[in-house]
């Protein structure tokens, strides 16, 4: 467990902040932004925008950086915008064909030799 002493946690405390933000928040950011600037965020790069958003800065302008893809959460985007918003939006062709390609997924014991294997056997 990581602990750190009071001096070094007012020091971070100094230098930076920090939000919670709760699902229904997390939606509400996604709604807000595809409403005023008609840009769909992911809702990890929601968490940032509404956090940033809680704890305000002094400056005049802020950017937030999309860590991922609206594509990739479809059933959270759709709960944020709404089914007809959702039917004109158009996934990536990268992401789209992801629809038509074979699941992989291997059950392999939990251990530090077999993992090594299984990555040999996948590469030769």
């Amino acid at each position: 467990k990581l602990q750190g002493t009071p001096k070094i946690f007012e020091n971070c405390k100094a230098e930076m902040k920090s939000a919670m933000v709760p699902d229904d928040e997390v939606l509400e950011t996604i709604g807000d932004y595809y409403e005023k600037f008609g840009y769909l965020l992911d809702p990890h790069s929601a968490i940032g925008v509404a956090a940033a958003n809680k704890v305000g800065t002094d400056a005049k302008r802020m950017v937030s950086l999309a860590c991922a893809h609206w594509g990739k959460f479809p059933v959270a985007v759709e709960r944020a915008v709404g089914k007809e918003a959702m039917t004109k939006l158009e996934l990536p062709n990268t992401l789209a064909e992801l629809e038509n390609m074979e699941c992989r997924k291997y059950k392999i014991p939990n251990e530090t030799e077999a993992v090594r294997e299984f990555i040999v056997e996948q590469l030769s």
